[in-house]
């Protein structure tokens, strides 16, 4: 199978394909070109440029760990429930679909929205014990000894609180869908013909909190202005600045170099006077200096790579299980509404996430999935393809890891514009939908690449053992 190996001062990348565009490999370099990464990297065939950090990224977990390689929709993934035949007819299909709708908030919609309690309480129905289990096999594969926070109300409480999320709505987001390429399915297994329930969502508001608390807080212990600053300081003339830099701390050299202080950090009247008459001179200091203001304006927000290590990696790593519990835990309610509204027995699961950190093996997966030997999972890929069951083969070449779905061609503005709604209609021919509309083109299927060409790459890691053709597709309305 084709590939490409990409190397880089800290470690190596294996990708999984050679069909990778030029934003994707650079995105890759800098990762193998970065400190934080140490152990094997390998990158899924549907790999795409990210927020953040390339789509399809694997790795052992290290010492160092920059949140955004999982992500901003922490324990974003899959879960299915087979429901047997016959529950899903097309002449019921209008109703299906409305009563779905009433059960399942989409978009930015929540449960507290439409104004009524939806019958979930959190801190007496959330598995908090699966948080504790989830935990207690993370500090055993790691062996440092984490502090459990004790979840429960409190945690939840002070969690929310730290993050600046609203407590009712994080409650009343689970068991809503969310908008983008989130989405129900009801399929047709073609091996059994049985009717399965396909539920792709993760953890909503709570999850988005987290990782961009803990990105923030990786930007902090990984900023560096204030030792750049100091070094291009070093032999500067000290009397062309207000401040002692041997006295001033960092976080009042970055104050003054950015203005904070009220007054401007350059003392130019002190320059003038030691130049006098020399006015090139006078305008190349104020250059040197301006350039370091400049600098320290421009690098505020850090690098997307970024990390955590020691208490603050334990520590989100703490808010982590929490948030991959809270995704399992959003899918599950969608999935029993859907069950509900068809009237179906469950008579399998499975859960596949695809953005996280594998609290088990002690893999980073972000747009990846799961497949120890044996292991089941879902792959999807469009709204007219539907997705995969696959048996895992626990090749550790490939992480134990296997694609999360087809990956989009471009982004959404382009398949706005490259899409048209006949287009859209056309291709969802067999596959009830009212989802088909202009708000939703970003998602037509064109806007995905072909899944055969993921399909043909996966051998070596899973096994496809069941495909689910989509009978009724929903998502939310752009």
């Amino acid at each position: 199978m084709s590939g490409l190996e990409i190397e880089g001062e800290y470690t190596s990348a294996d990708v999984k394909t050679d069909e990778v565009d030029e934003a994707t490999v650079e995105q890759i370099e800098e990762i193998v070109d970065h400190e934080a990464f140490r152990n094997d990297v390998r990158i899924m065939p549907d790999a795409h440029k990210g927020a953040g950090t390339v789509v399809g990224f694997t790795m052992p977990l290290g010492n160092r760990v920059p949140p955004n390689t999982v992500g901003v929709d922490i324990g974003c993934g899959m879960t299915a429930y087979s429901l047997g035949k016959g529950v899903w007819s097309r002449e019921d299909a209008e109703e299906i679909d409305s009563r779905i709708r009433e059960r399942v908030p989409m978009g930015r919609e929540t449960f507290g929205d439409r104004g009524f309690d939806h019958g979930y309480h959190l801190v007496d129905d959330f598995p908090w014990d699966d948080c504790e289990r989830k935990l207690s096999s993370l500090d055993e594969a790691l062996g440092i000894g984490i502090e459990s926070p004790g979840y429960g109300k409190g945690y939840f409480m002070n969690l929310c609180e730290r993050v600046g999320e609203s407590v009712s709505r994080v409650i009343y987001s689970l068991g809503t869908l969310g908008g983008g390429n989130h989405f129900i399915e009801v399929s047709e297994s073609s091996e059994t013909g049985e009717h399965w329930v396909v539920v792709h969502s993760g953890s909503r508001g709570i999850g988005l909190s987290i990782a961009e608390y803990w990105q923030e807080r990786a930007h902090e212990a990984c900023d560096d202005r204030p030792d750049v600053i100091r070094e291009r300081l070093e032999g500067v003339d000290p009397r062309y600045y207000k401040f002692d830099l041997d006295e001033v701390s960092d976080d009042e050299l970055l104050n003054w170099v950015l203005g904070g202080k009220g007054e401007d950090w350059k003392d130019m009247e002190s320059v003038r006077d030691i130049h006098e008459g020399e006015p090139e001179r006078i305008d190349e200091v104020h250059g040197q200096l301006v350039s370091i203001s400049e600098y320290a304006v421009e690098n505020a927000d850090g690098s997307p790579l970024d990390y955590l290590e020691g208490d603050e990696r334990e520590g989100y790593l703490v808010d982590m299980v929490f948030a991959q519990t809270y995704a399992e835990e959003n899918r599950r309610l969608i999935c029993d509404a859907v069950a509900e509204v068809l009237d179906g027995e469950v008579r399998d699961t499975i859960n596949s996430t695809h953005n996280y950190i594998d609290f088990d093996d002690l893999v980073i997966r972000k747009g990846a999935t799961s497949v120890h030997e044996g292991e089941r999972g879902v792959i999807p890929f469009d709204m007219s393809r539907g997705s995969v069951i696959v048996e895992g083969k626990g090749n550790d070449d490939w992480n134990s890891s296997a694609p999360h779905g087809s990956g989009r061609r471009g982004s959404r503005r382009w398949a706005h514009d490259e899409f048209d709604l006949d287009s859209f209609e056309r291709s969802m021919e067999g596959v009830f939908s009212t989802s088909v509309k202009e708000e939703t083109l970003d998602e037509c299927p064109g806007a995905y690449k072909d899944a055969d060409v993921v399909l043909e790459r996966i051998d070596e890691t899973a096994e496809v053992v069941d495909s689910l053709r989509p009978v009724h597709a929903i998502k939310a309305d752009g």
